[in-house]
């Protein structure tokens, strides 16, 4: 809403418009140098909260519409999926299923980040497959002589329809001397993601180690 004022305009942007509820609202002239009413209750000059409540009473617009039940719904199964989607991939990480590992990318998802002592971008679940396995070779894992694991956590997920952005940390945990879990590594993902035939996948993982720093 806009309220102008002859020797000394107030003036609402588009944007706060909407921020207060009144996209369609109309240029409302109002002489604020004297006391005004507003069905039965008398304003006083120069109030902003006062020139506030006269336009909402005057000149009410429409508000955006509340997200329906479905959509509610959908969004939290969205979120879940993502979240699930985070947590896998250490999982699979950790127990070694490799190949399972490279298939929570899409077909055009990058791996991008430092490994194997070089930095690697990885695209597709074929690259991303080679990746792992020149640093790892072809490892059997064994439940009974787990040497370190990933611990997943501060998840802050964004979807927009088929498309969503994630954060979250990630520390790893390993066996140190005297068989006690040591903390070694502490960093953070940024991620693209993507639908990708009903699925939730990486589109972009962005992988960055924060401590200890490289030096």
């Amino acid at each position: 809403m806009e309220i102008q004022e002859p020797g000394r305009a107030a003036r609402y942007s588009q944007s706060r418009r909407s921020q207060i509820g009144l996209p369609n609202a109309q240029v409302v002239v109002l002489n604020i140098d004297k006391p005004f009413r507003v069905g039965r209750r008398l304003l006083l000059a120069g109030s902003a909260a006062a020139l506030l409540a006269a336009a909402v009473h005057i000149t009410p617009g429409t508000a955006a519409p509340a997200p329906s039940a479905a959509a509610r719904e959908q969004a939290l199964e969205d979120e879940k999926q993502i979240r699930d989607l985070l947590e896998e991939y250490g999982h699979r990480f950790d127990t070694l299923d490799l190949v399972g590992y490279s298939q929570l990318f899409s077909a055009q998802g990058t791996w991008n980040g430092n490994y194997g002592g070089s930095y690697v971008r990885a695209t597709g679940p074929a690259e991303v497959l080679a990746m792992m396995t020149r640093v790892l070779g072809n490892p059997q894992y064994d439940p009974k002589k787990v040497a370190g694991f990933h611990v997943m956590s501060n998840f802050l997920i964004h979807v927009e329809g088929d498309h969503a952005t994630a954060r979250s940390r990630w520390t790893f945990f390993t066996r140190g001397e005297g068989n006690v879990l040591a903390p070694a590594l502490a960093g953070h993902y940024e991620d693209r993601l993507i639908r990708e035939k009903s699925q939730w996948k990486f589109f972009e993982r962005r992988v960055f180690k924060d401590i200890p720093t490289d030096e």
